[in-house]
């Protein structure tokens, strides 16, 4: 059976993982401190990083000043690639 190319909210996912997780490593932490410091539960962080289109806009505003996110790494994660 050929290999099936990913749609596009696969697509999506998978850069929101990325850019977090690209974060996360280059601020020295881990998912489990970056979910206190936003102040949710580490189920529900991790839940947010594999949907990423289930990230509330407040939530993205406290991800972006304790990961420090760069202008560029947010647009590419509110527009999805």
């Amino acid at each position: 059976m050929p290999k099936l190319k990913p749609t596009d909210l696969q697509r999506s996912r998978a850069l929101v993982r990325a850019e977090l997780g690209y974060a996360t490593e280059r601020g020295m932490s881990n998912p489990q401190t970056v979910a206190k410091k936003i102040g949710m539960p580490e189920s529900t962080y991790y839940r947010r990083l594999s949907e990423g289109e289930s990230i509330r806009l407040s939530e993205l505003w406290k991800l972006i000043k304790v990961l420090q996110l760069t202008d560029e790494q947010v647009l590419r994660i509110a527009k999805g690639g």
